[in-house]
């Protein structure tokens, strides 16, 4: 996986770190090692990372973000974050 992919698509959200774990259902820890390129998710964390952000496994492999930029993909990631951390 691309780390910084996942690095973009936290920060285009605002999200901590700590939230990005919490709503990835990883360890604080866990969430410091793959964005630092020290670990790697596992293919069933890959795929909570697409559900959550609504990404593909190609979007976060590829070198670039633009196909995340859609501005209403956008709208729906950030609804359903904003529930999901308020729960």
């Amino acid at each position: 996986m691309n780390t910084e992919n996942l690095k973009r698509l936290i920060g285009m959200h605002g999200l901590t770190q700590a939230e990005a774990a919490r709503l990835l259902c990883v360890s604080e820890a866990t969430m410091s090692g793959w964005l630092n390129g020290h670990q790697q998710p596992g293919l069933q964390s890959v795929r909570v990372i697409c559900d959550v952000f609504e990404c593909t496994l190609a979007d976060l492999f590829a070198s670039s973000l633009v196909p995340l930029l859609d501005p209403e993909r956008y709208r729906r990631v950030e609804a359903k974050l904003n529930l999901a951390l308020s729960a």
